[in-house]
């Protein structure tokens, strides 16, 4: 028996867009996703043929999967002829072939080639095969209506991370920021003297931790301890250096009370206590 409908890589869905009217070169799109979570793949080709169409599904599967079924508004011959091709590629890879249900909402090919075509209107038309990665990174970032949320975050349950950006910094600190330590330095400087305990690469997903969950909240908790001590020294207004001068000036103190000063005071006390013998 088959999984249910609403799982992911269940249902997978593929189109072919001709671009020729964008292009000068005799050009493709190719577009799948997968019917749960509408995450979508741009892949730009230039034939038609199953061969190509094959390999770039191919190149999809390895990476994320399969579906059960795959499905199209193609002909019917065509997308067997492709399920056979993968198969041969792929061999473990064995998949049902069925034609789009009516009920179905998918991808509109047309909204996509018409985003391909609004960037290549901005950026051109030399690299328009560049410009489909653009497009689909842009269509799975968005809030999607029936998912109520982006297909990327569908898929990886978050959202796209975009460098240094995600850690809420202004546009002017990321363009003075090369690397590790120049980030440090910015940090210090915008937290009061909080420090990093050298270079954290996790230090970006505790500051953009979802709040709905318990575990992530749990997570961001444990992390943040490890400031604790910068925090109550940040609070006293001393930093590392002058904390460890004070513990050692403090040491040395004990250490002189209690060589020089403690002897000479028992000497007295002695003195002053012992009863007194007087020589005849």
């Amino acid at each position: 028996m088959l999984p249910p409908y609403n799982k992911l890589n269940v249902r997978g869905h593929i189109s072919i867009v001709q671009l020729k009217d964008l292009c000068d070169e005799d050009s493709y799109l190719l577009i799948y996703y997968d019917s749960k979570s509408k995450f979508v793949h741009l892949r730009p080709i230039h034939s038609s043929t199953v061969p190509e169409i094959s390999m770039e599904l191919a190149k999809i599967f390895l990476v994320f999967g399969a579906p059960n079924i795959l499905q199209s508004d193609e002909r019917m011959d065509f997308l067997l002829k492709i399920i056979i091709k993968v198969n041969i590629l792929w061999p473990v890879c064995k998949m049902l072939y069925s034609h789009t249900q009516l009920k179905h909402r998918g991808i509109d090919s047309a909204f996509v080639k018409s985003m391909l075509q609004s960037w290549i209107m901005l950026n051109g038309k030399e690299n328009w095969a560049l410009g489909c990665y653009f497009v689909q990174m842009q269509i799975n970032s968005s809030v999607n209506e029936d998912l109520g949320c982006s297909a990327h975050c569908a898929m990886f349950g978050t959202e796209l991370r975009t460098g240094l950006a995600n850690l809420g910094l202004s546009p002017e600190d990321v363009q003075q920021l090369v690397a590790v330590e120049d980030f440090e330095v910015l940090y210090r400087m915008r937290y009061d003297g909080e420090a990093l305990d050298g270079p954290d690469p996790e230090f970006g997903a505790v500051v953009d931790l979802p709040t709905g969950s318990l575990g992530l909240q749990a997570e961001n908790m444990i992390s943040s301890g490890k400031f604790f001590l910068q925090k109550a020294w940040s609070t006293l207004g001393l930093d590392l250096f002058s904390v460890c001068f004070v513990l050692i000036t403090a040491k040395m103190i004990v250490e002189v009370f209690t060589h020089l000063l403690l002897p000479s005071i028992y000497t007295r006390a002695y003195i002053f206590t012992s009863p007194i013998t007087l020589v005849k």
